[in-house]
């Protein structure tokens, strides 16, 4: 759940969003703190039919996941291109692309029954849907 800011004729944005994960796997929890901004790219904005926009967007991510083998803290940082389709007034979807770079802030072993580590890069897909006021 989120929020995003628009500025200097929606081409400049701003977003701040924050998950949890506790309900859909009872034995690890999870969370992710996440700071974006967007950049519209062409001039134009939107294509002739105003169905979607291009723009270039950055995020760093502040993460927690903590199971019964490890306790992780995190920070990825996420440059990706972005399209967003225009599905009505007020509903937008949002696909974004490109790589996450992560360093790993803190980690604590509880067993020894699994070795892990996660990813220091490794490819981003993301599907995001926006209900406008």
């Amino acid at each position: 759940m989120g929020s995003e800011y628009y500025f200097k004729k929606d081409i400049h944005s701003m977003s701040l969003s924050i998950g949890y994960d506790k309900l859909i796997n009872k034995k690890q929890v999870s969370y992710a703190l996440a700071l974006g901004y967007d950049y519209a790219i062409f001039k134009s904005h939107t294509n002739k039919f105003g169905q979607f926009k291009w723009s270039v967007s950055n995020r760093a991510v502040l993460w927690q996941l903590e199971d019964e083998f490890y306790l992780w803290k995190a920070i990825s940082l996420i440059p990706s291109i972005r399209r967003k389709f225009i599905i009505t007034k007020k509903i937008n979807m949002s696909l974004d692309v490109g790589p996450s770079f992560t360093i790993v802030l803190f980690q604590k072993r509880k067993t020894f029954e699994e070795v892990g580590w996660p990813f220091n890069y490794m490819p981003n897909f993301r599907i995001s849907f926006s209900i406008g006021a």
